[in-house]
């Protein structure tokens, strides 16, 4: 999970890997949607229509902490399918 974690956080910091967020969108879509989608949005976090800027220092501190909470097994919750 860790690496996978690992994996995320450096598509989702890193510009060189093209389109970041067309690579995530089958994770989340497996993983997230369910609870952060726009429907949703549990947290206040919609995560489908949330845009991809790591310029932004307010979004990629939202997306930093949406790492962090997935490394420290916080999200998804246990009853959900773990990545």
């Amino acid at each position: 999970m860790i690496v996978r974690s690992l994996l995320i956080f450096t598509a989702l910091v890193g510009a060189a890997f093209g389109d970041v967020r067309a690579q995530l969108e089958p994770f989340l879509e497996q993983h997230y949607y369910d609870c952060h989608d726009d429907f949703d949005a549990e947290g206040d976090l919609n995560l489908l229509d949330f845009k991809f800027d790591p310029k932004n220092p307010r979004n990629l501190a939202i997306w930093k902490d949406v790492f962090y909470r997935v490394e420290d097994g916080e999200m998804p919750p246990k009853k959900k399918k773990r990545p």
